[in-house]
Order: structure tokens, then C-alpha cells, then sequence
């Protein structure tokens, strides 16, 4: 114990010199913000790599993370501390606290990882090394821009972030475990092209959670399968990432949406499996296709859209892992199928205000029902027209719905803020509870 208090009050007094000598730096030879950012990042990285050989147990590291959270946060919000201390986290002009969410997703991974050192390691290298030189690369080097939830992001830091991240899971696994080439180098590249992606939508910070915490889960998921299945894994998101590079030009989406929309059409299949992912793809795909206005409408929804609609489906699936009942699948069709249709009439309308609002209707849901319930048909081995008309009039009444509470539907395609997507994977999550009542009277007999 009195170790552990010895080496967490060294641990902190490291951390205060460390910001204090990195803004007194700043103040006196100018240097550029970005830069001082980011080295003070990377010594906090350089701490907690050596967290597994100063402390044996995760409760002091918790209590570190206790003490060093609201310090972080005072250091930002009082002035007169951030002045003689701060200067280094707030020298670039963002919003976020990333030093919070760095602190956060290292003792989370220490406390995860448990015993498993290198489980801990790689994703700190990660965090500290890939993350930081992707941002220098992107910030002084970035020609090629993409769009994210905070402005933009670049394709040169990206690049950078995906080669570095490669090397700080390779290296390791090739030296301090037994696992064979070809195994670490297809881990390396699954796990740096997924991670990349997380960092890529990420904002206000949080990447620095978010890229140690998966890539733990990830790795630790990766090590225990085989080489064939990783290169499995591996071919899919390749995939999928070159289908939905070549798809967006006809979408509606903004980069970071069409970038989520790859990670959860890769984590449908990894859960779910290929009807999972199926359904999710046949509605993202071809939505463009079923309604007029493209060019018009533009690329304005970013990455709540993708949030919400694939939130509204994801449930099921994740429902589908803790019960084993062909329910859930159908609930997850319908979410799918119900937010086509409204996107249809919704597309629609904006691009044809003069057009009847009830055909324009009727017309969305026969579109849902044929796009997305006979791929469920198939896949459920099922031809049930019971069930299917009760599916196709539950989509009517919720487009009905939809119609009456917006009597502005010809501008409804054009509201990108987060109040009309609640408002709809909200009615719709209603729709597909609802929706189990009728399944289980016609198909289980409950």
C-alpha cells in the first residue's frame, strides 16, 4: 500500500510538471499549438505504458484517474490555473476534452486487461502514438479532406494514423507472443483499419476512449480465432469500405456517416452473420435509387442519420444475442423497411411537393415491403402472406402517422438537425414493439 501511495504521488507530480514545462514552453518559444497538444499527449501515453510494471492491482490506477479527471477539468475552466498551467490542453481551439477521455479509456483498459499485459499495451500504444501523428500529418501535411461531426479530418492523418497503428500491433505480437506471422499481420491490419475508422468519426475528443477501448475488446476478440476467419473478417470490411466508397456519390450521406455506416455494417455481420448485414445494406443502397431529387437534395445528413437508423435496428440484433427467437429478426426487417419508407416519402415530396401525399405514401411502402421483406422472406425461409400483409399495413399506419403529425413534409427532407431523427427512430422503435404482437399470434401461436 505504501508502494502503490509512493508511486501514484509520483505518477501525478509527473503529470503537473510535465503540463507545467510543455505551457511555460509554449509562452516562451512560441511553439505551435498543435504541437504542444500533442506532446503532451504523448508523454501522458509514455506514463501509462509503464502502468503494468508500477502497479499490481487496478485500484490505484482508479484512484489516479479519481484525482486526475476534475484536476484536468479545473485546469481548463478556471482561468487563472489555466493560465500558469493549461496553456498546453488549451492551446488549439476546439471543443472536447480530450485529456478527460484519454485518462478515462486508459483505466478502463488497465482495469479490463487485468493481468494481460500486452492486451493493455497495444491499444496505449495505439492511443499515444498512432493518434498523435495522425493529427501532426493531418494538421501540417492534409491536402485531401473528408467531413466528420466537428469539420473535417484529412485523408494523409488517417493514412498515417492506419501505417502507425499496423506497427504498434504487429511489433508486439510478434515479439511477446505465440502467435504465427501471418495471424499477426492479418490482426494487425483488421484491427488498424477498424480502428482507424473509429477514429475517423470520432469527436469533441473522444476517440481518445473510444481507441483503447475497442481496440482491447477487438484484440482480445481477434487472438483466440483463427487465421482463416481474421482474413475472413478482413476481406469483409475491405468490402464493404470499397462498395460504400463507390456508393456515396449517390447518397445523401456525409463522409462520417457513410464511415459509420461501414462499422456497423461490419459489426452486424460479425454479430449477426450475413442476413444481419444483408438487410441493413439492401436499405442503405438502395435508397437513392427508389427516390428522385439527388443532385438537389445533396449531401447534407451526417452522422446522427446513421446513428438512428441503425440504432433502431442494432437493438434487435444485440436483443438476438441474449434470446434465440426468430421474432427479433423480423423486428429488425421492419425497422429497416419502416425507415425506408418514410425516407422515401420523405425524398419524395421535398423533390415533388405537387404530388399526393397518400400515393406518395403508399407508394414508399410497397417500395419497403419489396426491398427489404423479400430478402426477409428468404432468409426466413418463410411465405407467410399473413405476416407479410400484416408487415406492409403496420408501414402504412406508421406512414400515415408520419404524414398527419408533418404537415411540412415537403421541407422535412431538408431538416438535418438531431430533433426529426429522434422523432422518427423514436416512432419507429414504438412501431416494431408493437410489431411482436401480431408476429407471435400468426407465427408462434403465443
Amino acid at each position: 500500500m505504501k508502494y502503490e501511495t509512493i508511486a501514484g504521488a509520483c505518477v501525478l507530480a509527473a503529470l503537473l510538471a510535465m503540463l507545467i514545462g510543455f505551457s511555460r514552453a509554449q509562452r516562451r518559444w512560441h511553439i505551435h499549438p498543435e504541437i504542444t497538444r500533442k506532446s503532451v499527449h504523448v508523454s501522458m501515453g509514455l506514463v501509462t505504458l509503464a502502468f503494468p510494471w508500477i502497479f499490481e492491482r487496478p485500484a490505484p490506477v482508479i484512484v489516479l484517474a479519481a484525482i486526475t479527471m476534475p484536476a484536468l477539468i479545473l485546469i481548463r475552466s478556471v482561468g487563472s490555473i489555466k493560465a500558469h498551467v493549461g496553456g498546453a490542453l488549451g492551446s488549439v481551439e476546439r471543443e472536447g476534452y480530450g485529456e478527460i477521455f484519454f485518462t478515462l479509456g486508459v483505466t478502463l483498459v488497465f482495469v479490463l486487461a487485468r493481468e494481460e499485459t500486452l492486451l493493455y499495451l497495444i491499444p496505449v500504444l495505439i492511443l499515444t502514438f498512432a493518434d498523435t501523428l495522425a493529427a501532426l500529418v493531418g494538421h501540417f501535411g492534409g491536402r485531401l479532406f473528408f467531413t466528420t461531426a466537428e469539420g473535417r479530418k484529412t485523408l494523409e492523418g488517417s493514412l498515417a494514423f492506419l501505417i502507425v497503428a499496423v506497427l504498434c500491433i504487429a511489433l508486439p505480437l510478434h515479439l511477446f507472443s505465440q502467435l504465427s506471422f501471418d495471424k499477426v499481420v492479418m490482426i494487425a491490419l483488421l484491427l488498424g483499419l477498424l480502428i482507424m475508422l473509429f477514429e475517423a468519426i470520432s469527436w469533441a475528443g473522444i476517440d481518445n476512449l473510444l481507441i483503447p477501448l475497442f481496440a482491447f475488446l477487438l484484440l482480445r476478440h481477434y487472438v483466440d480465432m483463427t487465421a482463416a476467419d481474421i482474413g475472413l473478417h478482413l476481406a469483409l470490411l475491405s468490402l464493404l469500405v470499397s462498395a460504400l466508397v463507390l456508393w456515396q456519390r449517390y447518397s445523401s450521406l456525409r463522409d462520417e456517416a457513410v464511415l459509420t455506416a461501414m462499422l456497423y455494417g461490419y459489426f452486424a455481420w460479425a454479430v449477426g452473420g450475413t442476413r444481419w448485414l444483408a438487410i441493413a445494406l439492401i436499405m442503405m443502397v438502395s435508397y437513392p435509387f427508389l427516390t428522385p431529387g439527388r443532385q438537389q437534395l445533396g449531401r447534407r445528413h451526417g452522422i446522427q442519420v446513421t446513428f438512428h437508423i441503425a440504432g433502431s435496428g442494432a437493438l434487435w440484433l444485440i436483443a438476438a444475442q441474449l434470446w434465440d427467437t426468430p421474432a427479433l429478426f423480423y423486428l429488425y426487417s421492419l425497422s429497416f423497411a419502416t425507415h425506408l419508407a418514410l425516407i422515401c416519402v420523405a425524398r419524395h415530396k421535398a423533390a415533388r411537393p405537387a404530388k399526393n401525399t397518400l400515393w406518395l405514401g403508399l407508394g414508399a411502402s410497397v417500395k419497403a415491403m419489396l426491398v427489404v421483406f423479400v430478402p426477409y422472406a428468404w432468409f426466413s425461409h418463410t411465405t407467410d402472406a399473413a405476416l407479410l400483409t400484416t408487415a406492409f399495413m403496420q408501414i402504412v399506419a406508421v406512414l400515415l402517422l408520419f404524414v398527419a403529425a408533418r404537415p411540412d413534409l415537403a421541407n422535412y427532407e431538408r431538416q438535418i438537425g438531431a430533433e426529426r431523427w429522434y422523432w422518427q427512430s423514436g416512432m419507429i422503435f414504438i412501431s416494431c414493439c408493437l410489431g411482436y404482437f401480431p408476429y407471435g399470434y400468426l407465427v408462434e401461436g403465443v
